[in-house]
């Protein structure tokens, strides 16, 4: 027999057929449903014929493609038996299918193999190099495998034999058909490959000569290197067209050109990049042969580079002059900065074809008047901002360094009563840190890092004239620097808009706010000398703490003495029961854990819908009304003559007060049933007035004593029972998943 090899030629030939290929039957007809047009689905064929298998995907289908371990899978060893009727048949035949797999093992992982191994049909394997370098499996390898199995089937096979065939085609299509949807159907590279495909009969032709991978990268450019058309901003003739990129750097452009593709430094954008572009007739993907920084708002260009960052060709003189007209630009601050070519010429040129145009002969003039405009008859300062800045030289360029100071003070008006200064300043010194930061810790916009740069003086201002008592007015003067700038050339106008929006941010509106905060902490620190009737309740109601406690029987009390507060808090169990499920090793977590988020995500969907804590909010309040109508006697709290409280009957919830739901979880693990939980919680602060906090505890009582009628009147109707349907869902779904993959095969090869 005389063996011809033919060598594939890298153009497809007209007449070629996708059912001509080689390729398995399967594969075809996927192939089919995808692609209408035969040239299409020969270059998808040609594309996934040598495309190798995913490792580990393909080593899992074939090792549960046969299984000898009695496990009853696809051909157990009773049931080889019956297909052969001979044991010697029945061993040559597992031989056999276990050195193909052994191979395919070895293979996988780069093991060197002994040629004696080896079949005829099954995989080569990879080249004996030190260390794990293995060869993934290809079409081809599962083709062998497929044709030494069946083979061997016909030829022995006595019993059943049609069915043992079909059933081993039927799993090498299965291999197949996986291999086919996590390549393409369920791959989003590989879907951008069939809408590529289609997106034009000539497409197919620019994959040529490319493999699967390479024709991937090419089908990601192709859909994210498209231009917009309302960008395109001026067209000529030969496929040449002005672009706007429309931001000021560019990933693709860097790519294409060689540069960083941006405009900026650091986070300071400098002018909007534009592109020259060429695209010819038949091109599906167009070429950048310029970039250029134009800043409308100044009408000034800031770059105009070529590739790798050096002049533009000469050639493309014409399109700049052209760009630079069209827009009418009145300086052109290029002067080759960034880069190790000469832009003498190249400017000379632009001063020549563009006289109109104010060109700038250094950076160090552009960051002059930059400076200028931010310290020169103080421009820029506010009431409550000042900037300062110079320009500088690192040794390798010109910069602008710019920097600015926060100052504004807030009126104490709480202070006013107390004569002895000096012992406020005494409080102040032990308190400064403690304000200072909160207010940092608030948030204060543009500000240094350096937190130790914040500072805020306690000032007292002469005596108020009105009254004849030595009282006097006091101050918080804060003050704190603005992060510093190292601006360039090409950014300054970005950076003159920022410097400005700060300005404009620290308005009255701002620095009111700040000034609020600033007397909440003051407020906080100096309690105990300003309101010392809430202190002095707090301290009793701690002091009963023991007794509550035993009163208490629902809620709990957690104190925290360093920062004043005590937190009361109770959890209820919802009026729904939700079925638990446990795992114990029955399931994979491929299985257990996407159908057990589900399962969650149903019951907290339907819990969320029932609104539980505002129906409890609005039942505390039915219940609340219902005892102010009764009640017209004042409040007489359990700690004494000197707690009774003077004001009307107050219906309203405590500050501090509010409920949270706990989102089910974890709690659904296990073998019987558990509730959705919903907390409710009050905190109570020694800064507050005596009579919030005296109201705080009464409000406790109210709630201790009402909460069971309220949780009777929670309903349960239709949530109870989606919950109930959630969970036959989830169990139905474990089961049907289960038997599916008990039905999977497992081979144990043993050395």
């Amino acid at each position: 027999m005389i063996k011809i090899k033919i060598t594939k030629k890298s153009v497809m030939q007209e007449a070629l057929k996708i059912g001509q290929m080689g390729l398995p039957d399967i594969m075809v007809t996927l192939i089919k449903e995808d692609l209408t047009s035969r040239l299409n689905q020969v270059r998808l064929g040609l594309l996934l014929k040598d495309k190798p298998l995913r490792e580990q995907g393909a080593a899992t289908a074939l090792f549960n493609l046969l299984d000898f371990s009695e496990d009853k899978f696809l051909f157990s060893s009773d049931a080889l038996k019956l297909i052969f009727q001979s044991f010697e048949k029945h061993k040559k035949f597992e031989d056999m299918a276990l050195m193909h797999l052994d191979v395919v093992a070895l293979a996988m992982v780069g093991e060197e193999v002994d040629d004696r191994d080896w079949r005829p049909g099954m995989p080569t394997p990879g080249p004996r190099r030190s260390g794990p370098v293995g060869r993934p499996l290809t079409l081809k390898d599962l083709k062998g495998m497929r044709k030494s199995f069946i083979k061997y089937m016909k030829k022995n096979a006595v019993e059943k034999k049609q069915l043992a065939i079909d059933t081993i085609d039927n799993k090498f299509d299965q291999i197949i058909t996986q291999h086919y949807y996590e390549t393409i159907r369920n791959n989003e590279a590989g879907s951008l490959l069939i809408a590529f495909l289609r997106n034009h009969p000539s497409n197919e032709k620019d994959l040529n000569e490319k493999s699967y991978k390479e024709a991937i990268q090419y089908v990601r450019r192709f859909f994210n290197e498209q231009e917009v058309e309302d960008q395109i901003v001026g067209r000529y003739s030969k496929g040449f067209f002005w672009y706007s990129i429309g931001s000021t750097a560019c990933s693709i452009e860097a790519y294409r050109m060689g540069h960083c593709g941006s405009s900026t430094m650091g986070n300071s954008p400098g002018g909007m990049l534009y592109s020259l572009r060429e695209k010819r007739t038949g091109q599906k993907i167009s070429d950048s042969h310029v970039t250029l920084a134009y800043a409308a708002e100044n009408s000034t260009v800031y770059q105009i580079k070529g590739k790798g960052n050096c002049t533009p060709d000469e050639r493309y003189g014409p399109y700049i002059v052209d760009f630079l007209k069209k827009y009418e630009v009145e300086t052109i601050a290029e002067t080759g900065a960034h880069s190790d070519c000469d832009f003498t010429e190249f400017i000379n040129y632009l001063r020549d074809e563009y006289p109109d145009g104010n060109y700038v002969d250094s950076v160090e003039e552009i960051l002059e008047q930059f400076v200028n405009d931010i310290v020169g008859e103080n421009q820029l300062d506010t009431e409550y901002v000042f900037f300062d800045a110079e320009v500088d030289h690192d040794g390798e360029e010109f910069y602008a360094r710019v920097g600015g100071n926060v100052s504004f003070t807030v009126e104490l008006p709480m202070f006013s009563e107390y004569e002895d200064k000096d012992f406020l300043e005494e409080i102040f010194d032990e308190e400064k840190e403690k304000i200072e930061d909160a207010l940092w810790d608030y948030g204060l916009e543009d500000a240094d890092e350096d937190r130790s740069m914040l500072n805020i003086q306690l000032k007292f201002f002469g005596e108020r004239a009105s009254d004849p008592r030595s009282r006097h007015e006091a101050f918080a003067e804060i003050s704190f620097p603005l992060e510093t700038k190292y601006v360039r050339a090409e950014n300054v106008d970005y950076e003159m808009r920022q410097l400005r929006s700060i300005g404009t941010y620290y308005r009255e509106e701002e620095i009111k706010e700040l000034g609020e905060k600033v007397q909440e902490y003051f407020q906080k620190s100096y309690q105990d000398i300003i309101n010392p009737d809430g202190p002095k309740a707090f301290a009793d109601v701690v002091a009963a703490l023991p007794s509550l406690r035993e009163e208490f029987q629902h809620f709990e009390l957690e104190l925290d003495e360093e920062d004043g507060l005590l937190y009361a808090s109770v959890d209820l169990s919802l009026p729904l029961r939700i079925r638990q499920f446990s795992n114990a090793g029955r399931y994979s977590s491929s299985l257990w854990r996407p159908a057990l988020g589900d399962y969650v995500d149903d019951i907290n969907s339907t819990v969320d819908n029932m609104r539980y804590g505002q129906k409890i909010q609005h039942l505390l309040e039915k219940e609340r009304l219902s005892l102010a109508r009764a009640a017209e006697r004042q409040l007489k709290l359990d700690f004494g003559p000197e707690f009774e409280v003077d004001e009307k009957f107050r219906t309203d919830e405590p500050f501090g007060f509010g409920m949270k739901r706990r989102r089910v979880g974890p709690d659904v693990i296990g073998d019987g049933f558990t509730q959705p939980k919903l907390s409710i919680e009050l905190e109570i602060s020694a800064i507050d007035k005596k009579s919030n906090i005296l109201y705080s505890i009464e409000y406790l009582r109210f709630v201790e004593k009402v909460l069971p009628r309220v949780l009777e009147q929670l309903p349960r109707t239709g949530a109870q029972d989606s919950i109930d349907v959630s969970a036959n869902r989830f169990q139905r779904r474990l089961e049907q998943r289960s038997l599916r993959e008990n039905k999977k095969i497992k081979i144990k090869i043993i050395r």
